[in-house]
């Protein structure tokens, strides 16, 4: 799964697609913390995130997924099993900010994110699980609460409909995007092979087109610049009074700098033109710029006339179940009144956000 980050990179998470059996499943992108200071406001510990810290973080809770222990989903940073909603199947930094994708299971607890926009990361120093391993700080859940430490985060996202897979066999794509380069508003995982086909047949199409009618209109321009030599040759400049020769030469050559401004013209193409057809200040061509026997304009606008019918089509390129953790060595063998006093003892050591 492709996610885009804000400075242009991509961070490519492990998972596609949930499966839970016959448990309805949602998984969804959060920002559980960002960069700054914090103080909690009942334990008074303070703590500072920087993206360093956030780093660190992610890559432990990387470590801890790839080893099979995993960050569970709760309700107000609750370490009973009946209060887990789902699990944390991913977590990378994007800028300032650490974003998590929950996966919750059940109606019950997709109905609640509905309602409960915040999240709050549970924090412990100096966490170890039980095939040995040592972090000297680890994320053990992301809960769901109200008014949590860190205030002004965003809503929820749906990651399979903003980061969505395009087929199983590892071409992902941002559909978002997708939709917006090539204006195609009903792309899904499974017409986006047909419809990108469809696209790119019309672009080919377009492009020979265009192609075609650029070859005819530098044809067309040969010609011109043909006629253009030999009627030049026979030109007598001293026909136009000079003042007159002035005012019309300067008139053409506003009008070939507008066709190339508009794109009917190449700037070397006006350059050339202008040079043939309306000569240099002081010597203007009088026999392109005036009206001959028989004409109703002279051969100059004449042929810009002809060039502003020419329309090019320009192409661009738009281009796991709960953390387990228990202070006895078995899970199975701790009494409760010891499992209390662990999450005390974890409550003092540790950092709700």
């Amino acid at each position: 799964m492709a996610f885009a980050l804000n400075d242009g990179t991509e961070h490519i998470g492990t998972w596609s697609s949930s499966s839970r059996g016959k448990v309805p499943t949602r998984r969804l992108l959060k920002d559980v913390i960002r960069v700054g200071d914090y103080t909690h406001p009942a334990t008074g510990k303070k703590i500072f995130v920087d993206r360093d810290r956030i780093d660190k973080w992610v890559a432990n809770f990387q470590k801890m997924a790839a080893g099979g222990d995993e960050v569970p989903v709760v309700v107000d940073h609750s370490f009973r099993a009946q209060d887990q909603i789902g699990t944390v199947v991913d977590a990378f930094r994007d800028g300032d900010k650490m974003m998590m994708v929950h996966e919750l299971l059940g109606d019950d607890a997709i109905s609640l994110a509905d309602r409960v926009k915040n999240v709050s990361v549970f924090v412990e120093e100096n966490h170890a699980v039980g095939s040995g391993d040592k972090y000297d700080e680890a994320v053990l859940h992301s809960s769901l609460c109200q008014m949590p430490v860190v205030a002004g985060q965003g809503d929820w996202e749906d990651a399979l409909a903003v980061f969505s897979l395009v087929s199983n066999k590892g071409l992902e794509m941002d559909f978002k995007k997708l939709q917006e380069f090539t204006g195609i508003n009903e792309l899904t995982a499974d017409n986006v092979e047909s419809k990108l086909i469809e696209y790119v047949g019309t672009l080919k199409t377009t492009a020979d087109e265009t192609k075609t009618a650029l070859s005819g209109a530098t044809d067309k321009i040969a010609t011109l610049e043909g006629k253009i030599t030999d009627l030049a040759a026979k030109s007598n400049a001293g026909e136009l009074d000079r003042n007159v020769a002035e005012a019309l030469g300067q008139s053409a050559e506003n009008e070939f700098q507008s066709l190339v401004l508009s794109g009917r013209l190449t700037p070397d193409c006006a350059k050339k033109l202008v040079a043939r057809l309306c000569g240099d200040r002081g010597k203007r061509n009088g026999f392109a710029l005036s009206i001959g026997k028989d004409q109703d304009q002279s051969f100059a606008l004449g042929i810009i006339d002809d060039l502003k019918s020419n329309d090019p089509v320009i192409l661009g390129e738009q281009t796991k179940s709960q953390t387990k953790f228990s202070a006895a060595p078995n899970p199975g063998e701790a009494k409760p009144e010891d499992t209390q006093k662990r999450v005390a003892e974890m409550e003092k050591m540790a950092f709700r956000s």
